[in-house]
């Protein structure tokens, strides 16, 4: 049962708002995680899908992908990172705005501490820390939703093509 349906934020606002009998809070939390545990098999072979589709169209491209699985790992795969080989964060940001003109939204994922205000007022230097810097400034997320159809997945494919051959 969603929040969203009731218009409330919180699980024991939804207990009272059905008028449910006295529940542990607890388990009104905990259900819509066993739902997804139960799920978990089925997003983890979605999400494995759409990675080896786009591994196998990104194959030939000049970027970096991380590699989700082979004979000793098998990630979640809840993201698809993408890294521009030999590219600045100027490109990366022109390619995610490309992108995002055409529909597609990319993100960028795990700024660099050094580069977040708290640790700048405490002293921290993100040119102290060049291969953190080297990994975040070349590098985005494209969608990897197990919602995603196989359609929305070749549109994802076919306007990345087309960024990188535009921006060249």
């Amino acid at each position: 049962m969603s929040c969203f349906k009731f218009g409330i934020t919180s699980a024991k606002t939804i207990a009272q708002k059905i008028k449910a009998q006295p529940t542990n809070i607890f388990n009104v939390r905990r259900s819509p995680r066993k739902i997804q545990l139960q799920r978990y098999e089925k997003i983890l072979e979605r999400r494995h899908e759409l990675i080896r589709v786009y591994n196998e169209e990104f194959k030939d491209l000049p970027i970096q992908v991380l590699n989700h699985c082979d004979e000793n790992h098998r990630s979640s795969g809840h993201l698809y990172f993408v890294r521009f080989i030999g590219k600045d964060d100027e490109y990366r940001n022109k390619f995610y705005n490309m992108m995002a003109e055409n529909g597609v939204m990319c993100n960028v994922h795990f700024k660099p501490l050094p580069m977040l205000s708290a640790y700048k007022k405490r002293g921290f230097k993100i040119s102290d820390y060049p291969n953190t810097y080297n990994m975040h400034k070349n590098q985005l997320t494209l969608p990897l939703n197990t919602t995603m159809s196989d359609d929305d997945a070749w549109y994802v494919i076919e306007t990345f093509k087309q960024c990188i051959n535009t921006l060249k």
